[in-house]
């Protein structure tokens, strides 16, 4: 689920330029990811403004690679949607601006300013050429597995943190992102934080969900919360439960349908009434996330310890996906009978099997012709008995 209302312009602004690059080969001391310079790249930052409440929304900055060009010094540039001429030095590693007047203290090449230089060593001082050696200096630290922006919120790589002592600018790079943090003390008492980028094919997305939790009730239920924000396409949501004896088996429990309008976010929640596990043990939760063109993605885990061993509600259905029959298990801890209904994905009621008996295999012959045959697609089984509820999701094929 991407999640903020400029994803249609961010894809056209990519199209305009997927062709990568060649020109900027590799330097020998690190890997120039740190500042990857392709055709197309496209970084997108929220824009902060320092007040006295804080850091405030100010606004977007979006910084894009449109063209590369060779400029009268005779050395070729990529250049940005600002116009800025950006190389780099494939042999030191160092990232130059052109700068084609006069600079108190200009590097070998008097038409352009460093930038910075991705091979020097974290953890050291830094003095870039352009810079007045009286005063000027950079403090350069490593920093592993830094949160890369508003990034999914479990996105994370090793990244380098260029700190300038005299005017305080704040500049950090992800490897194979480039800048996702710049915190500009100098002129602007700005911060710009990364919220998407096109990097050499990948795209990069930002958080899906703000918030996912589970809270144990004393009847033995687990009680999910998730908040989400700028929804996008999206269709709804899976939830599962999982296991933590290390099996990758994950149990779906109900579909929730997208309650946000397009580019809003919204808050859901669930109850688990039908968790098989005794008390003092721990349930895994997940959500898997599906867009209406079928792409699928899934929530952060959260776990929960139980609080009382419930009535166990299990459904069981195989084969999965199916195309002439499915076979469907209710296992029941009860001696009343149970409902089964069929939905479809929206929530609408198509089919329901009454008085099901405990521990019953029904069968379900899918392959009858007419008006009651359904058509392709993903279903929603859910099984009804005594206040308790389990699903399962079916796809007929």
């Amino acid at each position: 689920m991407s999640t903020f209302g400029l994803r249609g312009m961010l894809i056209a602004l990519v199209c305009m330029g997927a062709t990568v690059s060649t020109l900027v080969g590799q330097p020998t001391a690190t890997d120039l990811s740190y500042y990857p310079l392709h055709l197309g790249n496209v970084w997108l930052y929220k824009v902060y403004i320092m007040t006295q409440h804080g850091e405030q929304p100010y606004g977007w900055r979006e910084d894009r690679i449109i063209a590369d060009t060779l400029l009268p010094n005779g050395k070729r540039y990529f250049v940005f949607n600002n116009r800025s001429y950006v190389r780099m030095d494939s042999t030191t590693g160092q990232v130059f601006k052109y700068l084609p007047f006069w600079h108190p203290n200009p590097c070998l090449d008097s038409s352009e300013s460093e930038i910075m230089n991705v091979t020097v060593h974290a953890d050291s001082l830094y003095i870039r050429c352009g810079d007045d050696l009286t005063w000027a200096g950079w403090s350069v630290t490593s920093l592993p597995l830094e949160y890369i922006g508003d990034l999914y919120s479990n996105y994370r790589r090793s990244a380098r943190r260029w700190l300038e002592w005299f005017y305080g600018d704040d500049f950090r790079y992800a490897q194979g992102i480039g800048l996702y943090h710049f915190k500009g003390g100098h002129f602007t008492d700005k911060v710009y934080q990364l919220y998407y980028a096109h990097i050499d094919g990948t795209d990069y997305w930002p958080v899906e969900f703000r918030s996912f939790t589970a809270a144990a009730l004393s009847d033995g239920s687990v009680h999910l919360r998730w908040r989400t924000e700028n929804e996008v396409q999206n269709y709804g949501f899976t939830v599962q439960r999982g296991y933590d004896d290390g099996r990758d088996d994950w149990l779906d429990l109900a579909f929730v349908p997208a309650a946000a309008k397009e580019g809003q976010g919204a808050d859901y929640e669930y109850t688990d009434n039908s968790t098989t596990l005794a008390a003092g043990a721990h349930a895994s939760y997940r959500l898997r996330q599906l867009d209406y063109d079928g792409t699928t993605s899934y929530s952060e885990i959260v776990s929960v310890e139980l609080t009382h061993a419930p009535v166990r509600a299990v459904l069981n259905v195989w084969p999965n996906p199916a195309t002439d029959y499915v076979c469907i298990h209710a296992g029941i801890e009860s001696e009343a009978t149970a409902l089964l209904t069929v939905s479809d994905m929206l929530g609408r009621e198509l089919r329901r099997f009454e008085n099901i008996a405990p521990g019953a295999v029904l069968t379900w012959n899918l392959s009858s012709t007419g008006a009651s045959r359904l058509p392709p697609g993903m279903y929603r089984l859910t099984l009804l008995n005594e206040g308790l509820r389990v699903g399962r999701t079916l796809m007929i094929r």
